[in-house]
């Protein structure tokens, strides 16, 4: 009888292990993916397919250089491959090398003429760039190339909103919203745009589209109520603002950016009018802290720099910005009650605009404060100062004066006082508000 010999290792064909390697990364199994991928790189180093797929594999581990250099890689053993040139220009778009990444899109569409899903790329990255006449016109041919790329329409309307030009932005997305009439995002984009250039009855419709769409999302539901002007709630649900901010996180900054948006400055102005030159020296809570634009002007007063929000989404470019030495997702108010006598400074830049009644955050916040400390906030400013506090078709709360006064008397502040302030612009007109700042 013959003795067992050792089992020889079952040694894959490399097709087979790219194969497998592209299976492991489409199911999220990165690791068994790289794996099966090394092992088809081990065959042939030189293979454009195995070096693209692990280029994508880098990506999605977040080793951006990697997947560059995997990409750049595939493409000079095949100057003509397609594939890796596409991915290779998303990777640059989405690291922000946006010259490097229209220079990938435009040699693709020199090999490949006139695929729509280059121009789109294109298209999106020329709008990064802040190129719009470029964007606008590159995705305009993506869209009479494809009539139904959905894609290409939303991109198209964003560029022309980066133009100002509303009414063929409002075109772009009344198409996309015909080509799939159960997506949310051209609806929610339409009730934004009609609602900024005016026409409340066309958002408002919008808005009753869109909460067809999704019957579970509060965002329509509360938007209708505030553009119908059907009643004056405390304060927006939590619910609301967390799904508001989670769906606008990715688009939030260069939105703002657009509406000239000011406040986090006039925050940092007003406090080396308090506090003079910044020392380091502070302990600073960031409520409502957003993305984090305001943190990033605030730090250079911060011994430590906490950041408190209630949208993950938001958090989560934050946490990009390496600014904070803590983030919270929290409910605002509720954070504030845990952390009594914790803080030196508090800001709380464009939050309160989200609630009616103040006499909760204002209280929450002096119990907050060491003595001593300073809270700084902004909100926007009812046109008729005897305004209590009024839900405007914006979804957004505007204050009175009077009513800020007697808030902060009854918060336990001593201190105060109330800025007129312009804070962004909306509709292409100047937002007024007021900047207030309290002393516990």
């Amino acid at each position: 009888m013959k003795k067992p010999g050792r089992s020889r290792p079952v040694r894959r064909d490399p097709a087979d292990e790219l194969n497998r390697a592209i299976l492991a990364c489409e199911s999220g199994r990165l690791a068994e993916a790289e794996k099966a991928c090394r092992k088809a790189l081990a065959a042939h180093p030189e293979w454009p397919q195995a070096r693209h797929v692990m280029g994508v594999i880098n990506f999605r581990q977040g080793a951006t250089d990697l997947a560059i250099a995997n990409l750049r890689q595939a493409i000079r053993h095949d100057p003509d491959y397609g594939p890796a040139y596409n991915d290779l220009g998303n990777v640059l778009q989405e690291t922000g090398k946006l010259e490097e990444s229209i220079s990938v899109f435009s040699r693709l569409n020199e090999l490949v003429p006139d695929q729509p899903t280059t121009l789109n790329n294109l298209g999106v990255t020329y709008r990064d760039h802040r190129q719009y006449e470029l964007a606008v016109a590159v995705l305009r041919k993506a869209t009479s190339l494809h009539e139904n790329y959905l894609s290409a329409w939303l991109n198209l309307g964003y560029a022309l909103l980066c133009q100002r030009d509303f009414p063929e932005a409002v075109k772009a997305f009344e198409r996309a919203a015909l080509i799939e009439p159960g997506k949310s995002e051209p609806l929610r984009v339409l009730a934004h745009v009609y609602r900024q250039i005016g026409e409340n009855e066309k958002s408002l419709g919008a808005y009753r589209r869109w909460q067809e769409v999704e019957p579970a999302c509060e965002i329509p539901s509360f938007m209708i109520a505030a553009l119908a002007a059907t009643g004056n709630p405390l304060r927006a649900t939590d619910a609301f603002i967390r799904e508001e901010f989670d769906r606008f996180a990715d688009s939030f900054d260069k939105k703002l950016e657009l509406l000239k948006y000011q406040a986090p400055q006039l925050v940092v102005q007003q406090l080396a009018k308090l506090l003079g030159s910044p020392t380091s020296s502070l302990d600073v809570l960031d409520a409502g802290c957003g993305t984090g634009k305001g943190g990033v002007l605030i730090r250079s007063y911060a011994r430590k720099l906490t950041g408190v929000d209630i949208s993950s989404g938001m958090l989560a470019h934050a946490r990009r910005r390496g600014v904070y030495d803590e983030l919270f997702e929290k409910e605002l108010v509720e954070y504030l009650k845990e952390t009594s006598g914790s803080w030196d400074l508090i800001t709380v830049i464009d939050t309160l605009i989200y609630f009616g009644e103040l006499a909760e955050p204002l209280s929450a916040s002096a119990n907050a404060l060491k003595s001593g400390g300073y809270l700084i906030f902004t909100v926007e400013a009812a046109s008729d100062e005897s305004t209590r506090y009024r839900l405007a078709p914006t979804g957004r709360f505007v204050h009175g004066r009077a009513y800020l006064e007697e808030s902060a008397g009854r918060a336990g502040f001593g201190e105060y006082q109330i800025s007129e302030v312009e804070l962004r612009e909306e509709g292409g007109q100047p937002v007024q508000g007021y900047l207030f700042w309290a002393r516990k």
